[in-house]
């Protein structure tokens, strides 16, 4: 059952960016999508994320230490809506960042309400 939601949230994902898997929507287009769409491609993306883990490293200046503790304690867990009004509040804040790729800002999102999170403990303390 897992891995047919996998792989049905690919294809989603293959059908909304508009040429190929290699491309990717920008974050205008993301807002312009309808929910349910929204949830399928983030799906998608948190998927890909989640595959491409190591692959991802060697193109970023993140630890797969640090994306472990991102996906662990900031994105396991939460239901699809909430990771979907993190993602447009996020994007709400960042209007100059509209034009870049939609995977790139939801990651973006994901990380930075997680670095919210662990403020949030810190001043708990």
């Amino acid at each position: 059952m897992n891995n047919g939601i996998r792989c049905l949230a690919l294809v989603i994902t293959f059908l909304l960016s508009s040429a190929s898997i290699a491309e990717s929507i920008s974050g205008n287009q993301f807002l312009n999508l309808s929910e349910k769409q929204k949830g399928w491609y983030f799906l998608g993306v948190l998927d890909a994320m989640k595959e491409t883990r190591d692959t991802y490293f060697k193109a970023s200046e993140m630890t797969a230490r640090e994306f472990d503790h991102i996906w662990e304690s900031c994105i396991v867990g939460r239901p699809v809506r909430q990771h979907l009004a993190i993602v447009e509040s996020w994007l709400a804040n960042n209007p100059t960042r509209w034009h870049e790729p939609a995977i790139k800002l939801i990651f973006d999102a994901e990380r930075d309400s997680c670095d919210s999170l662990k403020a949030d403990k810190n001043d708990g303390d």
